[in-house]
Parts: C-alpha cells; structure tokens; sequence
C-alpha cells in the first residue's frame, strides 16, 4: 500500500519543529559538555564537505560533535528509535572528511576525535536525556 502525503502546511510545520528542535538539542549539548570539561569553540561550521555541529577542546584534543536531538517519547528512548539511528554511513564519511578540513584550518596536525550526541527533549524542549559515543 502506497502511504498518504502530508499535506504541504503539515510537512513545513514538520520541517520547522525538526529544525527547532535540532537547533536546541545542540544547545543543550553544548551545555552538557562545557559542564564536562570541554571548551566549544564553534557551532555550526560550514565546510565543502557540510555542516560540524560542534567544535571543542578537552586538553589538547580537538573533538568535532554531530548532534542529533528527538522528543521523548518511549519508542525514542528504545534504541532502535535513538535520534542517533538517523546518522548513516555516508554521513559519517562526509563528518570524518569536514572534521579534517576544519582540524587543519585551525593549524591542528592529528586527527580530530568524533562522536555524537544523542539529545531528548522534553515537551517544554528541556533536556530529558543526553549520551555520548565515539565514532
């Protein structure tokens, strides 16, 4: 069976809370972080190569975060419906490559550590749960 479209206003509703949400899940990441130990230096860096959510030092390691954010909800907080799970292959690759890019524009010679942050978000969009994992 073929699944009925949204109608457009539905779909750019849709769009402007996902963008919402993101933006804020990389806030509170950032938060969650400065609170850890590391020192964000950039957000949301454009390279060719695409966008770096987060950009920070702990000592002398320079860290490039990819942050994905979700409401709670109990399918999200399943892992199998982690906002993580949306991060693909290609998307990795395309990280790996920028977080390069932007290590050497900062005159860093090793490479860069990656990983990503898997934000929740209650409904009044404060943190609920928050995890780490290095790519």
């Amino acid at each position: 069976t073929q699944r009925a479209e949204r109608p457009l206003a539905a779909r750019a509703l849709l769009r402007f809370d996902t963008s919402r949400i993101g933006k804020r899940g990389e806030a509170l990441a950032a938060e969650q972080l400065r609170s850890r130990g590391f020192r964000v230096v950039a957000q949301r860096v454009a390279t060719p190569e695409g966008e770096l959510d987060l950009v920070a030092w702990r000592g002398d390691e320079l860290w490039i975060f990819e942050v994905k954010s979700a409401r709670v909800s109990r399918a999200s907080l399943h892992p199998h419906g982690a906002p993580g799970r949306r991060l693909s292959a290609s998307q990795r690759t395309r990280i790996a490559r920028a977080a390069r890019r932007c290590s050497r524009s900062m005159g860093f010679r090793a490479a860069p550590k990656l990983a990503l942050v898997e934000v929740w978000v209650d409904a009044e969009e404060r943190l609920a749960a928050w995890r780490v994992t290095e790519l």
